[in-house]
């Protein structure tokens, strides 16, 4: 059974390789990537880099119906799923259409 984790609002898990990656940036090479001066043109530039470089998978859904489509794309039968409430998203909502889908216990 694969576990998927979505409480990610607090504290979400970080690869190995991406802290080593992200090192230099939290001590030496700093910026706002949206800010015009050097410091955010550098930033930018590293934010475009990576973009080049490929990442493995990273989603964010705004929407109710971009959630749901998101995990149905990716959940199968006898999944487990955490998910967190969120006022803004109606996190019930989600569990109901995933419900609705796989059928399954709450809770």
């Amino acid at each position: 059974m694969r576990r998927i984790y979505l409480d990610h609002n607090a504290s979400t898990p970080v690869h190995p390789e991406v802290v080593a990656a992200m090192l230099p940036y939290f001590s030496e090479q700093f910026g706002n990537a949206s800010s015009i001066h050097s410091f955010g043109r550098d930033a930018r530039d590293a934010v475009e880099a990576a973009r080049e470089a490929g990442l493995g998978e990273s989603h964010h859904a705004e929407t109710f119906e971009d959630t749901v489509a998101l995990l149905l794309k990716r959940l199968a039968p006898g999944d487990a799923v955490l998910i967190k409430g969120s006022r803004g998203m109606r996190m019930e909502r989600v569990v109901d259409a995933l419900m609705a889908r796989f059928g399954g216990e709450d809770g």
